[in-house]
């Protein structure tokens, strides 16, 4: 199984479609940095004769991100990385079911089993190393566009902000990754992936509206454990309800996943 690993890093590290996963959260980071750095200098202008109430909107975009510090945490806080990580779903399984890699490494005696594990584990690596590097962009970005006044506390919070992060990464990369097993279609794995995770994201909200629950339902959602985790003021029972939902999420995939794949013929 780990063979079929490293063979996959490998050809991984020697393959272009994968580096367009840094170029893309930099380019991505610096989109997102720029556009609340250009509502900062228009603040600073005096435009309220010309924009009248639109400057109050303005104000308040305006206000959200003042530092390089403000800057990283926004988009430590979005979902950024999760639709960039697409990328790493494609590259490390997708494409291997239309190129007929997985069929070839079945007929050579490798197991279904082994072929899925091995697969998930690449996935995982992969996102690991995106996720800290997407905290390296944001926190450069930040500093870019809103200058290097970040203190070393500062840096400290973006780290461990980082590490609590990944596990929710993970949940997501294995979620992914057993849509793309289940359907072994490129374009039907990714509007599961694209799909689920925008109407969940839309839905969590307005049922915390509608239940009255002790905890939020909208943290058994990615989009909303992120943010949560970048307050640096998370509670025990919210920790508990991100993590809990992120190994049943990995769980359940792992499981899910296997089980269709070992059942489904190969298309």
């Amino acid at each position: 199984m780990f063979n079929i690993v490293k063979a996959d890093i490998k050809r991984l590290t020697h393959s272009k479609s994968i580096f367009v996963l840094p170029i893309l959260i930099l380019v991505l980071t610096a989109m997102f940095s720029a556009l609340f750095a250009g509502l900062k200098y228009v603040m600073s202008l005096d435009l309220s004769a010309v924009l009248g109430e639109s400057m109050d909107a303005l104000a308040a975009l305006g206000n959200i991100a003042n530092t390089g510090y403000d800057m990283t945490i926004m988009n430590l806080q979005s979902d950024t990385l999760i639709y960039v990580m697409i990328v790493i779903l494609l590259s490390v399984s997708a494409f291997d079911f239309s190129a007929g890699t997985v069929k070839n490494m079945l007929s050579i005696g490798k197991t279904k089993y082994q072929t899925y594990i091995s697969k998930l584990i690449t996935s995982c690596i992969w996102t690991i190393l995106a996720v800290i590097f997407y905290a390296f962009a944001s926190t450069l970005m930040g500093a870019i566009f809103f200058g290097f006044d970040i203190t070393g506390q500062q840096i400290s919070n973006i780290c461990l902000i980082t590490l609590q992060q990944i596990p929710i990464y993970l949940s997501v990369i294995a979620m992914g990754h057993m849509f793309v097993f289940m359907t072994q279609r490129v374009a039907s794995s990714m509007l599961l992936y694209i799909g689920s995770f925008m109407l969940f994201e839309t839905a969590m909200p307005i049922l915390d509206i509608i239940l009255d629950l002790p905890f939020k339902v909208s943290l058994l959602m990615p989009l909303y454990q992120l943010i949560e985790l970048t307050s640096m003021e998370t509670e025990l029972v919210g920790y508990l309800t991100i993590y809990i939902s992120c190994a049943i999420y990995i769980a359940s995939s792992i499981i899910g996943g296997y089980y269709m794949f070992k059942k489904a013929e190969l298309k």
